[in-house]
């Protein structure tokens, strides 16, 4: 008997959900409102600074963010806004950078779409030499729905309240060019305790497939979060550094395979760029998160001309 793939298989689930017309369910939560998704994203310097995001279907419209110190002080942000078409789907990311903000202080902003309100805690860390918890998680991808990964995610942050940010490393959504799998990878993000604090992602080789299963370029990955600049001209939002607390975090880029052929020059630009940051920052801890093993067992090593079994 011919044994299918987990790639084949999922990839005729997926048709198989189109074909019934369920392909494009987008989350009740979701579909029903204007403001859609709000997150809070990583920045180089937690303590002083934030980035908050969501997103709404179509093209940009008229959007407001308010930030509020403990204070009473309202202060007004012109978002940024960037469209994207994949997918047969249009939408409109928008994107708010906040700085100067004081450590250790709890501020409130409020994004303003259409008739729609929503209000979001912005927590800052504290003193950067204060110890602090974080929430790691991976392989937060499903094939045909996202309760396991809903279910993970309420029971992770319910035995860790403490947690100052979460991470997800790597293959966030099955698919990187499905609007189905992100909106509902989003929908559980940001429908638990997570939208309140920062998300920090990771790029995975799943975000890096193509409705067909073949190698594309994570433009769904890159227009969703807005993380730290690494100075890339080539290269921006695909891998970065940032500081939280005592500790430097260096969040690396591993899909090599999947991504040289259609965009050269990532591990030559990135190890380049690896060496400066290490050697740069003065924490007493470094942390690296990436998404593939560094000894890939039974997989292709680029550049070593022989494959690692186990």
């Amino acid at each position: 008997m011919h044994k299918m793939s987990r790639r084949t298989f999922l990839k005729l689930c997926t048709s198989a959900l189109v074909a019934l017309g369920l392909g494009r369910y987008i989350p009740a939560a979701a579909a029903s409102r204007t403001i859609q998704f709000p997150r809070q994203i990583i920045t180089a310097d937690s303590s002083t600074s934030r980035t908050v995001m969501w997103q709404a279907d179509g093209g940009q419209q008229d959007a407001s963010f308010v930030l509020t110190a403990p204070n009473g002080n309202p202060e007004p942000y012109a978002p940024e806004a960037n469209t994207l078409l994949q997918d047969a789907t249009t939408t409109t990311f928008y994107t708010v950078r906040l700085t100067d903000l004081t450590p250790g202080t709890h501020y409130e902003g409020t994004i303003r779409m259409a008739d729609e309100t929503v209000t979001l805690p912005i927590v800052t860390a504290a003193d950067e030499d204060a110890a602090f918890e974080a929430l790691l998680i991976d392989d937060s991808q499903c094939g045909e729905t996202y309760e396991p990964f809903a279910q993970l995610l309420e029971k992770a942050l319910a035995r860790n309240p403490r947690a100052s940010f979460l991470a997800d490393i790597g293959d966030l959504t099955d698919n990187g060019q499905s609007s189905w799998h992100w909106d509902s990878f989003l929908a559980v993000l940001t429908g638990s305790r997570a939208k309140d604090m920062p998300f920090v992602p990771v790029m995975g080789n799943h975000e890096c497939y193509g409705l067909d299963w073949q190698f594309a370029l994570p433009r769904r990955y890159l227009a969703s979060f807005s993380v730290p600049d690494n100075g890339s001209r080539n290269f921006p939002g695909y891998y970065y550094s940032f500081d939280y607390g005592p500790a430097h975090f260096i969040v690396l880029n591993t899909q090599i395979t999947e991504l040289d052929d259609l965009k050269p020059g990532l591990l030559q630009e990135e190890l380049l760029w690896l060496k400066h940051d290490a050697a740069s920052t003065k924490k007493p801890w470094n942390i690296v998160l990436m998404h593939k093993d560094v000894i890939a067992y039974d997989e292709y090593q680029p550049g070593t001309g022989h494959a690692c079994g186990r």
